[in-house]
C-alpha cells in the first residue's frame, strides 16, 4: 500500500502537467491546513482537534495491537513516536494524489462522488497490473483493520464485560459468546458501510464514528494508566453513559461531530469520578492495579539531564511554533503552508524521540522469556532498525524523483 502511494503521487503529477501545473489549477484554499484556516484558526478549533487526535494515538485498536507485540514499554512508545514521523509524509503519497483527480476528473469526466477518485487514479494512472495489485493492497490492509477491531470488540466485551459478571462459565460458552459478539459487531458494521454515502463520504463517515466513541474509551485509559481509584463499575459506566451523552448531542440538538469534544470530555470525566467515587474494588483489583502501575512507573526523572532538556525544548518550541502558524495560517504561502506543518509536526516527535529514554527511565520487559527467541530472530533485528526505515524512505524519495522526471 505504501508502495503504491510512492509510485501514484509523481504518476498524478505528471499527469496534470507537473508540480507548476498542479498549483496552477489548484486554489489555494485548498491547500489549508486547517479547514478554518482562510479566515484565522481561533482555540476552539486548536482544543477539539487535540482532543480528537489523543485518543487516536493512545486507544486506536489500529495501532495498539501492534504495539502490544512490542519486546518492551521503551520499545513501544519508540516505535509510537517512529509512526507518528512516518505518517505525515505518507499520507500526502494520498493526499496530493487525490487533490491531482480533482483536476483530472473534472468537467466531462466528472465522478459521482469524491471516494471514487483513488480507485479511479489506480485504474488510469498506474500501469496495468500495478493498479490492480495496489487496489488489492489497500483492501487487505482495510480487512486486517476490520479484524483487528473485530476480535478486539469481542475479547474486550467477553474479557471485560460478560466474564466478571458470569465467572463460572466453561471456555467454550466465552468463546460462543465472544463469536457472537463478533457476528453482532460485523453486522452493524455492515449496514454502517452502506450508509457511508448518507454521512459524507468516507472521511467523514469514519470521523464520525471516531469522535462518537472514542473519547469513552480515551478516557477510561488514561484514568485506568493514571489514577489507582478506577473501579471496573466505574470504566463500564463512563462507556455506557459517554455514548449516551453522545448520542443526545447528536440527535437529541443536532451537534456536529467537531464541537461535541467539547461536551463528551468533561461529561466522562465526571461521570468515571462520580461513579469510583461510590463503589469500590475487591482487595485481589487492587492489589493487580498496584501492581501493574508500579511496573509503568518510569522511576525518578532527572530534569536536568541534558538531553532530556534539549528533546523538551525542540518539542515546546515546535508546538509552540505550531500554534501561531494554525491562528495565523492565511498570512502564510500557499503550498509551503502544508509542508511548514509538516515539519513542524516532525520536528515536535523529534524532541519527543530525542528525551523518551529519560522519561521511560527502566525498560519493562515481557514476563518469562517470552521475547527470547524473537529477540535472536536476524529478520526481527533488521526490520526493527531505524536505519531500516531510512533506507526504505531514501529509496521511495530516489523512487519518486525517478518516476516523475523519466520519460
Amino acid at each position: 500500500m505504501v508502495i503504491g502511494g510512492v509510485i501514484l503521487l509523481p504518476l498524478a503529477m505528471r499527469e496534470v502537467g507537473g508540480v507548476g501545473s498542479f498549483i496552477a489549477q489548484t486554489p489555494p484554499e485548498l491547500f489549508t491546513f486547517w479547514k478554518a484556516g482562510t479566515d484565522g484558526i481561533n482555540w476552539q478549533d486548536l482544543v477539539m482537534f487535540t482532543l480528537t487526535g489523543f485518543p487516536f494515538w493512545c486507544t486506536s485498536q489500529y495501532l495498539l495491537q501492534r504495539t502490544f507485540a512490542a519486546r518492551s514499554v521503551k520499545d513501544a512508545s519508540t516505535g509510537l513516536a517512529l509512526a507518528a514521523i512516518l505518517t505525515g509524509p505518507l499520507t500526502l503519497c494520498y493526499i496530493l494524489p487525490g487533490m491531482c483527480g480533482r483536476i483530472i476528473y473534472s468537467g466531462e469526466n466528472a465522478l459521482a462522488n469524491n471516494d471514487q477518485i483513488l480507485p479511479m487514479l489506480f485504474k488510469d494512472v498506474i500501469p496495468q497490473g500495478l493498479g490492480g495489485l495496489f487496489i488489492a493492497a489497500l483492501i487487505a490492509a482495510s480487512y486486517s483493520t476490520i479484524a483487528a477491531v473485530l476480535n478486539a470488540s469481542a475479547t474486550l466485551f467477553t474479557n471485560d464485560i460478560y466474564r466478571p459478571a458470569r465467572p463460572d462459565r466453561s471456555s467454550r460458552h466465552y468463546t460462543w459468546v465472544g463469536r457472537g459478539v463478533t457476528a453482532i459487531i460485523g453486522i452493524i458494521a455492515m449496514f454502517f458501510a452502506l450508509n457511508v454515502e448518507k454521512l459524507g463520504g468516507i472521511i467523514n463517515a469514519n470521523y464520525e464514528i471516531m469522535t462518537f466513541f472514542e473519547p469513552p474509551i480515551f478516557v477510561v485509559v488514561c484514568a485506568a494508566l493514571f489514577w489507582r481509584s478506577i473501579t471496573n463499575q466505574a470504566a463500564i459506566a463512563t462507556l455506557v453513559g459517554g455514548t449516551l451523552v453522545n448520542a443526545i448531542c447528536t440527535w437529541g440538538f443536532g451537534i456536529g461531530p467537531a464541537y461535541r469534544s467539547f461536551i463528551i470530555f468533561p461529561a466522562c470525566f465526571a461521570i468515571l469520578f462520580l461513579v469510583s467515587a461510590v463503589t469500590r474494588n475487591s482487595a485481589e483489583q487492587q492489589s493487580r492495579i498496584d501492581q501493574f502501575l508500579a511496573e509503568l512507573s518510569p522511576g525518578k526523572l532527572d530534569l536536568r539531564n541534558m538531553r532530556f532538556i534539549v528533546g523538551m525544548a525542540i518539542s515546546m518550541l515546535s508546538l509552540l511554533a505550531f500554534v501561531l502558524c494554525s491562528v495565523f495560517e492565511r498570512f502564510l504561502p500557499k503550498p509551503a503552508n502544508v509542508f511548514v506543518f509538516l515539519g513542524l509536526v516532525t520536528s515536535f516527535v523529534g524532541g519527543v524521540l530525542v528525551m523518551l529514554p529519560k522519561v521511560i527511565g527502566r525498560e519493562v520487559d515481557s514476563p518469562g522469556g517470552e521475547n527470547e527467541a524473537l529477540s535472536k530472530s536476524l529478520v526481527n533485528r533488521v526490520l526493527s532498525s531505524g536505519y531500516i526505515w531510512l533506507a526504505v524512505y531514501a529509496f521511495a524519495g530516489g523512487l519518486m524523483l525517478f518516476l516523475y522526471y523519466a520519460g
